[in-house]
């Protein structure tokens, strides 16, 4: 919480819902969704080729763990970055939080329906790619600079 230095009135501020507010406002914030996507599409196809060695379950094993978690996490960008600007912060929030769950959810059913459907999958590789591809995305972002500092008192 802060005070507003004219009026002395206490304002609640958000961080992360700022923060949120802030990166869409950006013009190269969508560029920076499409660079995260295409990190992880790419390590998850290196890892897939690379486990060609091992074995064709293996490769498409890795392939599918990493397709899913980038199909779920392309829902995501898509959701938190379709909105209008201008909406409050709460429903910012609340949107970004939203979206998250349902990448959870979508993971989990992907996941859920990849097992029933397919006998022979190696769980590692499966499992592997999808790990892979979670930590291109967070490397990914990484790279990007952000200002999620609260604004200046004055």
């Amino acid at each position: 919480m802060l005070t507003d230095g004219l009026s002395g009135r206490v304002v609640v501020f958000d961080g992360a819902a700022a923060a949120v507010s802030r990166l869409q406002t950006k013009p190269h914030a969508l560029s920076t969704v499409r660079r995260i996507l295409v990190a992880q599409l790419g390590i998850t196809f290196a890892l897939a080729l690379a486990l060609v060695l091992y074995g064709r379950i293996a490769a498409y094993s890795a392939l599918l763990g990493g397709m899913i978690y980038t199909i779920a996490n392309t829902y995501a960008g898509w959701r938190i970055f379709s909105r209008k600007q201008g909406d409050s912060v709460h429903g910012e929030l609340y949107n970004f939080y939203r979206a998250e769950f349902g990448k959870l959810v979508m993971i989990g059913a992907l996941c859920a329906a990849t097992f029933a459907a397919i006998e022979a999958i190696s769980v590692i590789a499966f499992v592997g790619g999808c790990v892979a591809a979670m930590v291109a995305g967070v490397v990914g972002a990484s790279f990007e600079p952000a200002n999620c500092a609260p604004p200046r008192q004055k």
